[in-house]
């Protein structure tokens, strides 16, 4: 399973300048996916955008959050044919906090910032991103056929 997640990092192969090229290749392709994505218009009815999970949660976020991740990190572990399931969680996670940083920012405007409750409104498209980001990278990279044990040559 650490294979799996982690790749080769952590055990005899070391982190190359080849492996942080092709990560930060990948990362560009996972943003320039997910600004693509933001173009394209919202297939939900306006109802259902709205709707909060125990009068809490929104879920409309998370469930585009567990989308455009799985494409965004598909995409990027594709192209960079490195494991990049930890690129993409740290992506996914950078994301969600300028998401709750700029509508707190929003709120604190209006007189209404509290960072904890914007942050808790927007747990469901945290966990569903990352999600999303993990599953992405993994299939993108079994996909791109670099999901095979390393060997010695």
């Amino acid at each position: 399973m650490q294979e799996l997640l982690l790749g080769d990092f952590g055990t005899e192969t070391e982190l190359t300048l080849a492996n942080l090229k092709s990560i930060s290749i990948g990362l560009s392709t996972s943003v320039v996916i997910l600004f693509l994505l933001d173009l394209f218009p919202s297939l939900v009815p306006d109802r259902y955008v709205a709707y909060q999970l125990f009068n809490h949660f929104y879920v409309w976020p998370g469930a585009g959050g567990l989308t455009g991740m799985f494409i965004a990190a598909f995409g990027g572990a594709y192209v960079s044919k490195v494991r990049f399931v930890i690129p993409a969680t740290a992506l996914a996670v950078v994301g969600w906090s300028l998401v709750v940083y700029f509508t707190n920012s929003i709120a604190a405007a209006a007189g209404q910032g509290d960072i904890l409750f914007v942050a808790s409104l927007n747990l469901v498209g945290l966990v569903l991103g990352i999600v999303g980001a993990v599953l992405g990278a993994i299939l993108g990279a079994r996909t791109a056929g670099n999901l095979s044990p390393t060997t010695d040559e």
